[in-house]
């Protein structure tokens, strides 16, 4: 279950701009790296620590991620093990500074290194000083991770929001739908 010191309803929902001023909240490279990984990929804290670096292809024109699903649900029987997420690699105006900012750490790895060498108590620990001192507000990993699946429900449809999030159920992604108005053209 996820450790919260505070409700997700309670806390602002964390968006683009939050989450640099989130990352400027820090000095350490492997903590911004670690933020923007959360932000970008919606990983569950779990899950970042049992990724290592050979868990990613990058190329010149993507990224692909093999992300370990630790969560088996109520029943134990949830058999997707591993989903894998594509990130586009756009150039020029279209550069996504966090895509890029993650390879460019990614690139400092050795293939069996993991993608976070400290305890997930850590990540939260480190994670709630930085909320507190930027925003007065202690967040954790996972309101990082509900940030960027509230985002992802915006543009992508049940299916890809359940493979995002990892989840077996739709029932689980509902808290992340919401009504956005729309013009509807005929």
């Amino acid at each position: 279950m996820p450790r919260y010191t505070i409700h997700p309803s309670d806390a602002k929902l964390l968006e683009k701009d939050d989450i640099e001023k989130f990352i400027n909240g820090t000095n350490r490279e492997d903590l911004k790296f670690l933020i923007t990984f959360l932000w970008l990929t919606g990983v569950r804290p779990a899950e970042l620590k049992e990724m290592r670096r050979e868990h990613i292809e990058i190329n010149d024109s993507s990224v692909i991620l093999r992300i370990p699903t630790l969560k088996l649900g109520e029943a134990q029987n949830f058999t997707l093990r591993e989903r894998t997420l594509k990130f586009a690699r756009p150039s020029g105006l279209e550069t996504n500074w966090q895509l890029e900012r993650v390879i460019e750490y990614l690139k400092t790895l050795p293939p069996e290194a993991p993608l976070c060498r400290f305890t997930k108590r850590w990540l939260e620990i480190q994670i709630k000083k930085i909320g507190i001192r930027v925003f007065g507000i202690p967040y954790t990993p996972y309101h990082i991770r509900h940030s960027a699946i509230t985002r992802e429900a915006r543009t992508h449809n049940l299916s890809e929001l359940m493979h995002f999030k990892g989840s077996k159920s739709a029932k689980s992604v509902e808290a992340y739908l919401h009504a956005y108005p729309y013009e509807v053209k005929i």
